[in-house]
Parts: structure tokens; sequence; C-alpha cells
């Protein structure tokens, strides 16, 4: 018997509208962030990461991760998001409100 992995079809049942693609805004480059953006990306989905400073060196590695991810501020990757995904630590959440 073959064995479906939970995971491997997270990114394809919860984030469709209508069975379209959606626009996703992960707010957080860090390994979490990186990892659900790249899948979400590989699934065919439009993902921006939200960061506080989109030149530092975690947002420069977070491109190489995801090649196809826009990486911006968090005000401007939610702005136009259908789905926001939050990758903080607790502690950084209020700074984001």
């Amino acid at each position: 018997m073959g064995h479906v992995s939970f995971y491997s079809n997270l990114f394809y049942l919860p984030f469709t509208k209508n069975n379209k693609l959606m626009k996703i805004a992960i707010v957080g480059a860090g390994q979490v962030g990186s990892a659900l953006a790249a899948g979400l990306w590989r699934a065919g989905h439009r993902v921006t990461l939200g960061v506080r400073n989109p030149a530092s060196a975690k947002s420069e590695k977070a491109v190489v991760l995801v090649p196809g991810a826009t990486i911006t501020s968090v005000r401007e990757a939610c702005a136009e998001a259908e789905v926001i995904i939050l990758t903080t630590p607790p502690e950084a959440v209020l700074a984001l409100v």
C-alpha cells in the first residue's frame, strides 16, 4: 500500500479559492516562513514574503530558497494577499499590529 503524506497534500488543498491559485503573504522569512513559501510556490501559488528589512541577509537567503517568491515589506505583502500566514516568533507579533 502506498504512503501519502499529509504534508504533501497540505499545499494543494486548503489554499485554493474556487479551484484557483491564490496570492499568499507569509510574514517572516526564517526557516518556517521559507519552508512554507517554497512548498506553496512549488504548488503554483503566488507567494510574497513580508519582512522588516527586505535587504537583510535573512531575506537574501530566502530568495535563494524560494526563487519565485517576492520579498517586500510586511505592509506591502499583506495589502494584496488573499491569505496571510504569520511565521514570526510570538514576541514579534505585537510589533506587526
